[in-house]
């Protein structure tokens, strides 16, 4: 577990199950790895398992514009074991 701040610019940051030293969003749940972390991922909750990832949070666009996100992904394309999003 990490409880801490991103160095460069002191913005929260919760990190359970990751395996570095630091969170990448917010709160980072699982670990890292899969090729899904963008940078403009701040301000949200991460979540990532055996490459797969999920980011659901916001995006700065600019001064008082940001876009409302919901991000997932898997590891590679794999046509015979694809990344679902499903809302039960």
């Amino acid at each position: 577990m990490f409880i801490g701040s991103n160095p460069a610019t002191n913005e929260p940051r919760i990190g359970i199950g990751t395996t570095f030293p630091a969170a990448s969003t917010y709160l980072h749940l699982g670990s890292t790895g899969g090729g899904g972390y963008r940078s403009w991922m701040n301000v949200g909750t991460y979540y990532n398992i055996t490459g797969n990832h999920m980011y659901v949070g916001m995006r700065n666009i600019s001064t008082n514009a940001n876009e409302e996100i919901i991000n997932f992904g898997d590891d590679g394309y794999n046509p015979s074991a694809p990344a679902l999003l499903q809302i039960y």
